[in-house]
């Protein structure tokens, strides 16, 4: 019998991906089956997933998305529960057995999720990040929640019920699915490291998620109103925060060009966080201003509409 259906969505993710579903045949639990969806990879996907066989089920389809991916296999999974596993994130023993006990344990629940490890680009793991409780839904409003798909286990009527990933979304379609399925029923919190997630440079999380930001804040505002305001605005934030921090490494190295433009489009999300930042004296030291005055006629500060 099958009781949760584990879904990998790939695309490109030759270097990590056999670690992945390593970590998801690893586990010490009866009633799994485990889904990988081929998003049109062009790099040795097809030849990985193939080395596999029959413990794992193949969806191929042309490049769509990480949204666009999940879909299918949600569509004939066959079981109670889905849990997420990105191509690039590992799993650690009891993942599944702990968050699945917790759903079953509370039939109110409609989402288990665990805290994760950070391993950041150089390969080094950090303290984890600690979730401390399961939110409300007043309190995944107020702020963004650590809540990462790798780290989750939900119940697949849920997962219908709240049409899945939104693939209106560019970015932050995970926390728009948390919002939803909060709706539907409690939070399962289990309060251990049990996914080992891969991040990118802080510095580089604002020109990635900068520009699904205006769809994202719509689209919790259409659904919660007011209510939504502050998850918005923290969310602009921790970007405007991201653009900041790529501004002052860009000024310390002397690139004006490249750190004004990180600066404009952080202002343009939260003006108050340039003031608090120290940016402004860092870009207006003397050899700055020099490299400046040298390249003005060169060319002019491109700025992001």
């Amino acid at each position: 019998m099958i009781r949760v259906t584990t879904i990998i969505a790939t695309y490109n993710n030759e270097s990590t991906l056999a670690q992945a579903i390593d970590s998801a045949l690893g586990q010490d639990f009866e009633g799994q089956e485990i889904i990988v969806v081929n998003d049109g990879s062009t790099d040795s996907t097809r030849a990985i997933i193939a080395g596999y066989g029959s413990k794992i089920r193949v969806i191929d389809q042309t490049n769509q998305g990480v949204n666009r991916s999940r879909r299918p296999a949600a569509a004939v999974a066959g079981g109670t529960y889905l849990a997420f596993l990105d191509a690039d994130d590992i799993w650690l023993a009891g993942r599944l057995e702990l968050t699945c006990a917790a759903l079953e344990r509370n039939p109110q629940a409609t989402v288990a999720f665990s805290d994760v490890i950070p391993l950041d680009e150089d390969g080094r793991c950090g303290a984890p990040w600690v979730v401390g409780r399961a939110p409300s839904l007043a309190d995944l409003l107020t702020r963004g929640w650590r809540i990462y798909p790798s780290a989750v286990t939900m119940r697949r009527s849920t997962f219908v019920a709240c049409g899945g990933f939104n693939e209106h979304l560019t970015n932050l379609s995970d926390v728009y699915l948390w919002l939803r399925a909060r709706e539907h029923g409690e939070f399962e919190y289990v309060r251990e490291p049990l996914t080992i997630y891969r991040t990118i440079d802080f510095a580089r999380i604002g020109d990635k998620y900068r520009l699904g930001r205006k769809a994202f804040a719509r689209a919790v505002r259409d659904r919660y109103g007011r209510a939504a305001s502050r998850l918005a605005a923290d969310m602009d934030q921790v970007l405007a925060s991201s653009l900041l921090t790529k501004a002052v490494r860009e000024a310390d190295r002397g690139d004006l060009f490249s750190a004004c433009r990180a600066t404009v489009s952080a202002m343009r999300l939260s003006p108050i966080l340039l003031l608090r930042s120290g940016l402004i004296p860092r870009i207006f030291r003397p050899q700055n201003l020099s490299r400046l005055h040298r390249s003005r006629h060169e060319r002019t500060i491109p700025i992001d509409e």
